[in-house]
């Protein structure tokens, strides 16, 4: 439950607009993933919020790394999670507004 709600953080604190909050979210998120199984998967979905991610102005500038970010979450393991979780962070200080 914990990663869930630490991605919903990070796709909050992007459309707010508040860069140290994302990067906040995913340098827990990682954390988060360490202590993890090999095995652990992220269990249930964020299908409602990809429609949102992929239509609101908000995310123009995110939504090439964020929409994929959000989709590999969903069908991965915990090694594919943290190269997901470490990509994603990396994109986002390509074109976080400082």
């Amino acid at each position: 439950m914990r990663v869930g709600l630490l991605i919903i953080a990070a796709v909050n604190s992007v459309a707010l607009g508040v860069s140290a909050n994302t990067l906040y979210s995913f340098d827990a998120l990682r954390q988060v993933l360490d202590k993890q199984m090999p095995d652990f998967s992220v269990k249930g979905s964020f299908s409602a919020i990809k429609p949102f991610i992929g239509q609101h102005p908000m995310f123009r500038s995110h939504r090439s790394w964020l929409l994929p970010f959000i989709e590999r979450l969903e069908t991965r393991q915990r090694d594919d999670l943290q190269a997901a979780v470490t990509s994603a962070r990396a994109q986002f200080l390509k074109v976080a507004t400082p």
